[in-house]
């Protein structure tokens, strides 16, 4: 019979569980200013007088460590479209921007053998917890940034992007406004800011699209 190890808060919430262990911190990845290639805009190829991303926004790619699954983004980089493929993270952010990398994922380890030891197995001997690990710490959810308490270091965990169109001029010089949110921090506030002014020329004549509001996860990367 396999032994299921829980623990609780003081409100009776479910804190852990050895069934589902929790996303653990891998590691910490640094993307400074200009960091890739920046990315042109359709307006300026096709009508010069109309201007470019605004910021300029860039395509980056950096090295993430083995066993990355979700990150959490600080920094006013505000990367969209994150996508991970072999231990590589590719997305599109600002380039004046930098921002912080915190990569989270299962736990893999080898059991120690001396010292304070406090473990966790899987019934096939798998090492799920030890007293090494730093687990992945949920602070709040939300679609607004959220204020950081003083003293402390919080991450975007993106869920959903913020991305709506506005339209703007008259025919046949009319152009779409794409705006796109990402994670980050600004100030004191952690959650999704803007990353993307995008105007791209139509002729047919460009309308409004809905806004389709993002959300985020704060975690807690205070010390890491």
């Amino acid at each position: 019979m396999s032994v299921v190890v829980e623990t609780y808060n003081n409100d009776g919430r479910l804190q852990y569980t050895a069934a589902q262990p929790p996303y653990v911190f891998k590691g910490r990845v640094e993307v400074g200013q200009n960091a890739g290639t920046l990315l042109s805009s359709q307006a300026v190829i096709e009508d010069f007088s109309a201007p470019q991303h605004n910021p300029r926004i860039e395509g980056f790619s950096v090295g993430v460590p083995a066993g990355t699954r979700v990150v959490a983004i600080t920094g006013n980089k505000y990367p969209v479209g994150i996508n991970m493929q072999s231990n590589t993270l590719y997305a599109t952010g600002i380039a004046s921007g930098s921002c912080s990398i915190f990569c989270f994922g299962d736990y893999s380890a080898t059991p120690v053998t001396s010292g304070p030891v406090f473990d966790l197995f899987a019934p096939d001997g798998t090492l799920l917890f030890d007293l090494r690990a730093r687990p992945m710490k949920v602070v709040g959810q939300g679609t607004s940034p959220i204020a950081v308490p003083s003293g402390r270091v919080w991450a975007a965990l993106v869920a959903n992007y913020d991305l709506y169109t506005v339209a703007s001029g008259n025919n046949p010089r009319r152009y779409a406004y794409t705006y796109i949110t990402g994670p980050g921090t600004n100030g004191t506030s952690v959650g999704l800011f803007a990353q993307n002014n995008e105007v791209r020329k139509d002729n047919s004549g460009a309308e409004d699209y809905p806004r389709r509001t993002g959300s985020f996860t704060a975690i807690d990367v205070t010390g890491l």
